[in-house]
């Protein structure tokens, strides 16, 4: 099937120079502050597109001041952290008066940052200088310590004794306080108390809860390195 021919379409025409015409009719440099509007400019904005404007450009300059603000802030705060430890460098003594009286009104502060931060091998070496320091005041002190808590001597010696018998002890300063507010298990007293061994150290027993248990000097003494049953027994067979 043969189709119709398409009838061909009229030639273009040419298209023809737009003729501009220069508008401005001279230069100056005026302030933005000055510049009009041209009321015969139709490309005028809308009031919400021209409020909406207004306030970027205010969050712009409000940006702009608080990024200036800050750089002269971190600008000053470098240059007092510079002539402070230029202060600290020529002027050495009253910094270090500053730091020891901060640790004294701080003193939980400086044992906690201690306790994170130092190793084990810190810590001894910077007890030991304290000690070589202070030798004199820590020997008085513990001297004043002895005489006026002679039962914190008795505790060491046991537990002296129970070291050289290579003996287990397991009970702590309270634990013994405990066992020691209980009366005499022999005769009822509450003077003069002491801690004793259900079975003796000299005879392989330890200083546990189970073995240990509290009794007068007097009893202790009669006691001596028997077991709370020999002891009992002997006791029942005296009139």
């Amino acid at each position: 099937m043969i189709g119709k021919k398409k009838p061909k379409s009229p030639a273009r025409p040419e298209p023809v120079a737009a003729q501009w015409r220069n508008r401005i009719v001279g230069e100056a440099e005026v302030s933005p502050n000055k510049l009009l509007a041209n009321p015969r400019n139709w490309r005028l904005h809308p009031e919400q597109q021209q409020a909406a404007l207004a306030g970027v450009l205010t969050r712009r300059e409000y940006f702009r001041e608080y990024m200036r603000k800050r750089r002269s802030f971190l600008e000053f705060r470098e240059k007092e952290a510079l002539a402070s430890v230029m202060r600290r460098r020529q002027n050495p003594d009253p910094s270090r008066l500053a730091a020891k009286q901060w640790r004294e009104r701080n003193p939980d502060t400086v044992r906690s940052q201690r306790e994170k931060y130092d190793t084990p091998e810190q810590k001894a070496k910077r007890w030991k200088l304290y000690y070589i320091a202070n030798r004199n005041v820590l020997l008085e002190r513990s001297k004043q310590q002895r005489r006026s808590h002679p039962e914190y001597k008795r505790i060491s010696e046991r537990r002296r004794k129970a070291m050289r018998k290579k003996s287990l002890c397991l009970l702590t300063t309270k634990d013994i306080a405990v066992i020691l507010c209980s009366p005499c298990r022999c005769c009822g007293s509450m003077v003069d108390l002491t801690l004793a061994h259900d079975l003796a150290i000299s005879r392989g027993g330890a200083t546990t809860k189970d073995n240990c248990f509290c009794l007068c000097r007097s009893c202790n003494s009669q006691m001596h390195t028997k077991t709370w049953a020999e002891f009992s027994a002997l006791q029942s067979q005296r009139p």
